[in-house]
């Protein structure tokens, strides 16, 4: 019996069977299904029910809906087994509970909703889709095939989707302890992904781009197929570990560990113009090859990572701090300009790096500052462009190993300056230093290494030009490549007593997309950052022994304002790091 007219819910008692009814509204709070059909097994098809603000429908019988929509701004109370067979059904702006598993659940859609799941519930079919609602998941849920989209997901049990491919996007999801989630071949996109306690993610195949996953507690991550991870950020504290059974790729996004946790990868790591930063007890496992492209890797306190084959880094200045330890199995091999220092130069610094083999090729450099640190290369040699260098299995101490070959270094006494150098355009850079013994100084040599040569003065300035022991200086014929450079500073009995070393690559991108930094000093602890460009940028502020100060990214812009913390004005001097157009760049910026 089909009805063409619209009645109140109330005046279709006598109705066993809608089909194709136009839309009714409920009068009665609260209503029920016997009470809307005449009958607790009635069935509906293609009906649409306006349920109003502050109005409850109880699904309470064993009925029916089939390609139903439930609408308007009320609740839908399911508590028994209902049925929603075959055709999709559609809720849209109300708020849904499920106290009850329905007898047939197949192709539901959810759309500015809110969704209480209070006992389990698992689709025969789909596709599911729940868009711009709010979930709380108190039950287990299972879908066939599922796309959330714009959701906020508070997961007190697990969700779990059983199909090829499933999507995520512009989500929260909160997982709460004990709780899981779990995924065939997915994409997660612009979302976040809180765990806490003993929370559990899975995933089989794997492709993510700008989400946010943070980690606490004891939770897990693990995806068992490849996994692509793009402008993505982790940040993994207590015992959370994630794991990766197949390959795995980070590209332009932050990968920090603290605590105890730790990051796996079964197969292969793949980063590329990645930030790290592995601190505390954190430890890192690859049991295949490395390769790391561009990007920072920072290591702090007691962080270790593991490598069991190779490791190839590219273009990447990594710096071990602390009492942190690197191992690679097989060869360990810089290119590209790529810079590797081990230990902070500190008294209690004890880093140790170990490998089987060691290749320092195209501008690249090993560094072992002052202090107890050391590298350890079983074959007693290393690779440079010119050939093979022997060295000795185990060097401790201050040392470089670079296209100069393997040299140890002359310890110097190191004056109370800051140094930083910055590029300022075609073959220049802007040198800026403080020096705290200025009163005693007489005159400041300005001395460049290109890193394959021996120190070499390219000018002189006199003591006492500048107010406050702020010096300046712009060196106009600076070679490309990595050059680094240092203060000389000799006082009035000619003892002589050095800076800090400032690194800066030159050449290595095009010069009309220079990026500069000014004031420098940075007075009160604000400076900017200035490019010529308006594309993506990424700006990591690093204080001198490598702790992360200041993430930012920009787009739009030509000039980006840094804020420093306050505890941070006075300190001496900071790391600038600036990511942009595939390339990295890092400045010394001096804090007054």
């Amino acid at each position: 019996m089909k009805r063409a007219s619209a009645y109140t819910l109330s005046a279709l008692l006598m109705t066993c069977l809608w089909t194709a009814a136009s839309a009714q509204t409920l009068t009665t709070n609260p209503e029920t299904w016997a009470g809307v059909m005449g009958s607790p097994t009635a069935s509906c098809t293609g009906c649409t029910f306006i349920i109003p603000a502050g109005y409850t429908f109880k699904l309470n019988t064993i009925g029916s809906c089939d390609g139903c929509t439930f609408t308007g701004a009320g609740t839908v109370d399911i508590s028994t087994a209902f049925k929603f067979p075959n055709n999709t059904t559609n809720f849209n702006n109300i708020t849904v509970i499920f106290d009850a598993t329905p007898g047939s659940l197949k192709n539901l859609n959810f759309s500015n909703d809110s969704i209480a799941v209070n006992s389990p519930l698992t689709w025969s079919s789909g596709p599911v889709g729940i868009t711009n609602s709010r979930i709380a998941v108190n039950a287990a849920m299972k879908f066939p095939n599922g796309n959330l989209n714009g959701d906020s997901i508070y997961l007190n049990s697990s969700i779990t989707f059983s199909s090829s491919t499933d999507t995520i996007q512009n989500s929260n999801v909160t997982m709460a302890s004990g709780s899981s989630l779990s995924t065939g071949n997915a994409l997660f996109s612009n979302s976040v992904f809180s765990l806490s306690g003993t929370a559990a993610l899975s995933t089989l195949k794997l492709t993510s781009s700008s989400d946010d996953y943070y980690m606490s507690g004891n939770s897990t991550f693990q995806n068992s197929g490849t996994a692509t991870y793009t402008t993505d950020d982790f940040v993994l504290t207590g015992t959370a570990g994630f794991s990766n059974s197949s390959g795995v790729t980070v590209n332009g996004g932050t990968l920090s560990t603290y605590n105890n946790s730790t990051f796996t990868a079964s197969s292969t790591f793949t980063a590329i113009n990645e930030t790290m930063s592995f601190n505390d007890n954190s430890v890192i496992s690859v049991s295949s090859n490395s390769f790391i492209q561009g990007g920072s890797l920072v290591m702090n306190e007691s962080a270790s990572f593991h490598e069991s084959s190779s490791m190839t880094l590219q273009g990447i200045a990594v710096n071990l701090n602390g009492s942190t330890s690197l191992s690679v199995s097989a060869t360990l091999s810089l290119g590209s300009g790529s810079d590797l220092t081990i230990g902070d130069g500190t008294s209690t610094s004890s880093v140790s790096v170990s490998t089987s083999g060691l290749s320092v090729r195209n501008n690249s450099f090993v560094g072992i500052p002052t202090g107890s640190s050391s590298l350890h290369v079983s074959s007693g040699s290393f690779t440079n462009d010119a050939g093979s260098v022997s060295i000795a299995s185990t060097t401790a101490g201050c040392a470089t190993f670079s296209d100069a070959g393997a040299k140890t270094c002359v310890v110097l006494a190191v004056a109370d300056m800051t140094l930083s150098a910055t590029d300022a355009g075609t073959d220049k850079v802007a040198l800026a230093w403080t020096d705290n013994g200025t009163n005693t100084a007489d005159h400041y040599l300005i001395q460049r290494n290109s890193y394959n040569s021996d120190w070499s003065t390219i000018a002189t300035v006199a003591a006492g030009g500048y107010s406050n022991g702020d010096y300046h200086f712009t060196d106009n014929d600076a070679p490309s490549g990595k050059i680094g450079y240092r203060i000389v500073r000799i006082d009035g009995e000619g003892k002589t007593t050095y800076s800090p070393v400032s690194a800066i690559t030159i050449g290595s991108v095009n010069t009309d997309a220079s990026i500069g930094i000014h004031p420098n000093p940075a007075v009160g602890g604000t400076f900017y950052v200035t490019t010529p460009f308006i594309g993506q940028l990424i700006i990591n502020v690093y204080t001198m022994t490598g702790q992360l100060l200041v993430h930012t990214e920009g787009n739009g812009q030509t000039q980006y304002t840094v804020h420093l913390p306050t505890q941070t004005i006075g300190s001496g001097a900071v790391v600038v790091q600036t990511i942009a157009q595939g390339v990295t760049r890092s400045f010394t910026v001096l804090v007054r």
